[in-house]
């Protein structure tokens, strides 16, 4: 049997038990309209991925996971963009399917990406995920830190979830 390609979604888990898809990550400062600032932390952020959150049909398991950050201004929603040249955004891999997970945060952005080391980097996608009984998500922390020596400028960055199948 021929699986599918992985299907990889991005949740919400701050309102859980439910879901909630998301395609922008609320991180916000102080600054004027919630702007991160010059030398300032964003608030955390905490998400789910998942491969086949439906389970609609099994797929393939997505290997080789690795997190990274592109500059999302000019080519919305799509990695057509160099990647960032400055690691401004940070995770952290909080668990793997509910069992905790120890990390530490992980600057990304331009060549510098995170290999997700939980359960070796791959996000099944044969099984249902739609409680936390199931398996298959990492949750993830992200931040954004805009270092003190940087230029005041406006800047968007997307995260992204890369990874290889077979």
């Amino acid at each position: 049997m021929t699986l599918g390609p992985p299907v990889i979604g991005f949740y919400d888990a701050n309102a859980l038990p439910s879901l909630t898809a998301i395609s922008t990550l609320p991180l916000v400062g102080t600054g004027f309209n919630n702007a991160i600032i010059v030398g300032q932390t964003s608030t955390m952020y905490l998400m789910r991925v998942y491969n086949n959150y439906s389970a609609s049909a099994p797929v393939s398991d997505a290997i080789n996971s690795v997190l990274s950050s592109y500059d999302d201004t000019t080519h919305y929603g799509s990695q057509a963009t160099i990647p960032v040249s400055q690691a401004w955004m940070q995770v952290l891999i909080q668990d793997y399917n509910g069992t905790p997970y120890t990390d530490t945060w992980h600057a990304i952005g331009g060549t510098q990406k995170y290999a997700i080391g939980a359960n070796g980097g791959t996000l099944p996608g044969s099984t249902s995920n739609q409680t936390v009984a199931y398996t298959s998500f990492y949750t993830v922390q992200v931040v954004t830190v805009v270092p003190a020596t940087a230029a005041l400028s406006t800047v968007s960055q997307g995260l992204w979830f890369e990874y290889s199948s077979v």
